[in-house]
């Protein structure tokens, strides 16, 4: 199975590669035939390459998800002839959020001691991890219905797709799915 480097491109190949591995031939491991056991329809869009020190190589991916990123060092080490394996794993962004959104444990216990306001005002809701799927807002007997696990009529979708839910207080409460009947069925609630 291949990945794809579809964003790949050859100044993202550092100059340390020829000094650290010079009979590895680096433009062929990192290019669109490069082989992986477990990787189906992912893309790693770009590796960079971050330090090597005392051994042990640092690299930033930008991927797909799914990938596995354990598998895909593995596969640069067996190409190296070397062997490879994981020994820190940090997902520092995901869909539209990157790490330096992010606040420590330490640092929200102080927004807690300040008062719970404080503390709302970092703290996203599960609503805003899903910023590309289209919201509708249910009246109340829909709100009631959804709630019941029950399926509510709802026109204006010609596809099936998954949606955010809001109540009739505009409160989000879920997941659904629209079918080609004009009705959204209930696929994952919040209440």
């Amino acid at each position: 199975m291949n990945f794809s480097f579809d964003f790949f491109q050859k100044q993202h190949i550092s100059p340390f590669y020829n000094k650290l591995f010079n009979y590895i031939n680096y433009e062929e491991v990192l290019s669109p035939n490069f082989e992986s056991e477990d990787a189906i329809g992912n893309t790693i869009h770009e590796i960079k390459f971050i330090s090597y020190e005392e051994e042990i190589l640092s690299l930033e991916v930008s991927c797909s998800k799914g990938t596995y990123i354990r598998t895909l060092i593995e596969d640069i080490g067996k190409s190296l002839g070397s062997g490879g394996y994981v020994t820190e794993l940090r997902r520092i962004g995901f869909s539209h959020f990157n790490i330096t959104q992010s606040r420590t444990y330490e640092q929200l216990l102080e927004l807690k001691n300040i008062d719970l306001e404080s503390l709302d005002t970092v703290i996203l809701g599960a609503d805003e991890m899903l910023p590309n799927i289209e919201a509708i807002y249910l009246d109340t007997e829909q709100s009631r219905d959804i709630r019941q696990g029950k399926k509510i009529q709802f026109t204006g979708f010609s596809s099936i797709q998954k949606i955010k839910l809001y109540d009739d207080n505009k409160q989000f409460i879920g997941i659904g799915e629209s079918n080609l009947l004009s009705e959204v069925l209930p696929k994952r609630l919040f209440i």
